[in-house]
């Protein structure tokens, strides 16, 4: 009677240990996919304290021998820093954990709370990446054509800035095809935000830029405007090859060289924007409508600065907190609270 009882029993225990053992093997399968990628995919930011004295004093010294006084080219809020960087890379180590390599790009700055030995963290100077006779640069766009620069950034990589906070969980295949082609959202909620931008006051820079930009597109790459795909997403990550990058700064070649030199934002900039029409009649990239994409960004940062409900309705899967000069105190510390609540969870990447 004793071994009767005893032999079931003992392949119960076996049967649950099996069990056990394929919930854990599954279970460790599907964390092992979240954080592998077929390919390396790099995460680059830009990033400036724009109250730092060293910074502010050469900002300043730059400005007076230009005489750039223009709000969009140089003004407080395209360098003001909120601490919007430690609450986006919280929002990266959170839904983003397959990123390899967080690359931020700096002007001889680093955040004081930035853990700057963590294995997945480099900082990059201006210096690793320009020309040194175009330094010092207050120019995003600039900035940007210095990108595939970047020493050890991978072939396939992500760029944001750090007003860009991640929303919901993504996978690599969100951002490339299983080819290894970007995949671009475009989003009419947002060019119907740039009508209404080209239609304010004030914005000479940002109209006359995109007027050269759709310049270049015409006559630099032949492209046929009524008949080419749309793209005008901005305020959000996006996806590039680095030799699909360099391909493009080497057709613009003067135009390219010349924003590279340009130390505060201009009308003749090239922004990297412009690179994702061209590629795609190249077949270099996916263009997609975010708007059938459930949970894809839709809300830009222009349209949240003071209704940050929008967000609670919309739920995107990434969204932007961009700073502005029409901003106030109270619109500012709105943004802070709300990160603060958002990503509350002290990430790895601080010290």
């Amino acid at each position: 009677m004793c071994g009767k009882k005893l032999l079931p029993r003992f392949w119960q225990r076996c049967l649950a240990c099996i069990l056990l053992l394929l919930i854990f093997g599954v279970t460790v399968v599907s964390i092992s996919r979240k954080h592998t990628t077929p390919f390396p995919i790099d995460l680059v930011y830009l990033w400036v304290d724009g109250d730092d004295p060293v910074w502010l004093e050469k900002k300043i010294y730059w400005q007076k021998k230009y005489g750039i006084y223009n709000e969009y080219a140089a003004g407080v809020s395209r360098y003001r820093d909120r601490d919007e960087l430690k609450y986006s890379l919280r929002s990266t180590e959170k839904y983003l954990p397959w990123v390899r390599t967080i690359f931020i790009v700096t002007d001889h700055q680093i955040p004081k709370w930035l853990n700057t030995q963590h294995p997945k963290i480099r900082m990059i100077d201006h210096t690793d990446i320009f020309p040194l006779d175009a330094l010092p640069v207050f120019n995003s766009s600039a900035i940007e054509t210095r990108l595939p620069f970047i020493p050890d950034l991978s072939e396939h990589f992500i760029y944001t800035n750090d007003d860009v906070f991640v929303n919901k969980p993504l996978t690599w295949n969100f951002f490339f095809t299983k080819e290894g082609l970007p995949i671009h959202y475009d989003d009419v909620r947002i060019t119907k935000e740039l009508e209404q931008l080209l239609n304010f006051p004030g914005n000479e820079i940002p109209k006359a830029n995109y007027q050269f930009a759709m310049d270049i597109l015409k006559n630099v790459y032949k492209i046929d405007l009524d008949n080419a795909p749309t793209y005008s997403g901005t305020h959000t990550i996006t996806a590039y090859r680095k030799s699909d990058f360099l391909e493009n700064l080497h057709i613009l070649g003067d135009y390219i060289t010349r924003t590279t030199y340009s130390k505060f934002r201009d009308s003749k900039d090239i922004t990297r924007g412009i690179f994702v029409i061209p590629d795609n009649l190249k077949g270099k990239n996916v263009i997609k409508s975010a708007l059938n994409i459930p949970g894809k960004c839709g809300v830009a940062g222009k349209l949240i600065m003071r209704n940050m409900s929008a967000l609670e309705t919309e739920n995107p899967c990434m969204f932007c907190l961009n700073d502005a000069p029409s901003l106030t105190e109270a619109d500012l510390e709105a943004h802070s609270s709300y990160l603060r609540k958002r990503f509350p969870k002290k990430s790895s990447f601080e010290l």
